[in-house]
């Protein structure tokens, strides 16, 4: 950190109004549920991908009633990364199913001249013929099911109910033309150097936490324009978010509800798991269960992720791993290396299509995983070239708290001209 750069007095701009430390009250959820807004965070919408049809259309219903009275809010950046991710997690989906259909293979029966006249061992080549035609229908039907999610263009269950519920009156966007950007930036410049949440703890990425902190203006941006309480829903467990002893999270962090507070005329800030969100408007006890077993990884074992790798049997670790690539696997197109190369090939809106994980090594204090990966870019066609392909190989770390980031990439992009390869 740059000394010259950092504000001594920094306290007094976080804490402008000393005597409302003590004097601020905020509300229990139980009191604001009713007239308060809802905003929702990026994972909150992907978790449905992995709960069932009936689960799905109970959150729906949920959503529904927050609607009705005008009450649920999506913010722009939410909307914009579950763009970019929620492939990722179909993605996932088409390549477990795949892997299980490709891991159905029955095993040869091998031809025993010796035993043919034996009763039993014709009884064993009936089922054995039994068996493999069973299997053959099985990834018959498994190769179909892929086809369907290979047709999900973005009409994959989870977006259709997202695009009958979440209409313009939902989705909240900051207006932020170029003077906004700059002033947006020196934000997140100041918060980074002086550690306020939220956002500073991505610092480190390719985006330097701005989603973060677009979530967070859109809802000081609601408190400001309706002066009522919101309620954030989120799986976000990191530090500039919470205040957290011996691994768990205890209440938001105070800069953001004092922060809110000033925003809002005395309202309250409160943010809370997508399970308890269900809990807190009247969801059924199994579809509460089904999103809490889906958010209980990171409730068992916070900050201790790596712990969690280890308890588990190789297929299993094999999945969770495909899992975290598959949902960060866009960020290694942004990391400096991989721009470097693809801003030398006439292509746009690059895409990572694939990735094979080649090795995990969890022996350390962090999971390394090996991959390799490929993907394309679309063309230019006002400059008539067909388009672009990238090829590469990376690494990942996954720590502690279950956080992905990307290194040692090397990466090779080029022009897709057929055989004639124009590299960059």
């Amino acid at each position: 950190m740059n000394k010259d750069n950092y504000d001594i007095f920094v306290s007094n701009s976080v804490y402008p109004d000393a005597e409302s430390i003590f004097q601020f009250s905020l509300k229990p959820l139980n009191e604001i549920k009713d007239d308060c807004y809802v905003v929702i965070d990026t994972n909150t919408l992907l978790l449905p991908y992995t709960v069932t049809s009936e689960s799905l259309q109970e959150i729906r219903n949920t959503y529904l009633q927050l609607i009705q009275f005008k009450r649920l809010i999506i913010p722009g950046q939410v909307a914009r990364e579950f763009a970019k991710n929620r492939a990722n997690k179909i993605s996932e989906l088409h390549k477990q199913i795949s892997k299980t259909r490709d891991s159905q293979q029955s095993s040869k029966l091998d031809f025993y001249p010796i035993l043919e006249s034996m009763n039993e061992f014709q009884e064993v080549r009936e089922l054995y013929s039994k068996i493999d035609s069973h299997v053959k229908e099985y990834r018959k039907k498994l190769g179909e099911v892929l086809e369907k999610v290979k047709g999900w263009i973005w009409d994959d269950p989870v977006t259709l109910v997202y695009k009958d519920l979440f209409s313009v009156d939902v989705i909240i966007d900051l207006d932020i033309n170029h003077e906004k950007q700059e002033e947006i930036k020196q934000d997140l410049n100041h918060r980074s150097i002086h550690k306020i949440p939220p956002g500073y703890k991505d610092h480190s990425k390719s985006d330097q936490g701005i989603g973060d902190l677009l979530i967070w203006r859109t809802i000081l941006d609601i408190g400001h324009r309706h002066k009522q309480s919101v309620v954030f829903v989120s799986s976000d467990e990191k530090s500039d978010w919470w205040h957290r002893s011996d691994n768990q999270t205890l209440y938001p962090r105070y800069e953001l509800v004092d922060e809110f507070r000033r925003a809002s005329n005395q309202q309250s800030f409160h943010i809370v798991t997508f399970s308890a969100f269900l809990e807190l408007y009247g969801a059924s006890q199994n579809v509460i269960k089904e999103v809490r077993r889906e958010e209980q990884i990171k409730i068992t074992y916070k900050d201790d992720y790596i712990s969690y790798l280890n308890s588990l049997p190789k297929l299993e670790l094999e999945h969770v791993i495909d899992n975290l690539i598959a949902d960060t696997q866009q960020e290694i197109l942004d990391l400096e290396e991989v721009v470097d190369e693809t801003e030398g090939v006439s292509a746009l809106g690059w895409t990572i299509e694939d990735y094979t994980v080649t090795e995990i090594d969890v022996s350390g204090e962090e999971c390394i995983v090996k991959l390799t990966y490929s993907g394309s870019g679309d063309s230019e066609i006002e400059r008539g070239f067909p388009g672009g392909k990238i090829d590469g190989k990376a690494e990942a770390t996954i720590d502690e708290f279950g956080d992905v980031t990307y290194q040692n990439v090397s990466v090779e992009a080029y022009s897709d001209w057929g055989t004639d390869y124009e590299n960059a």
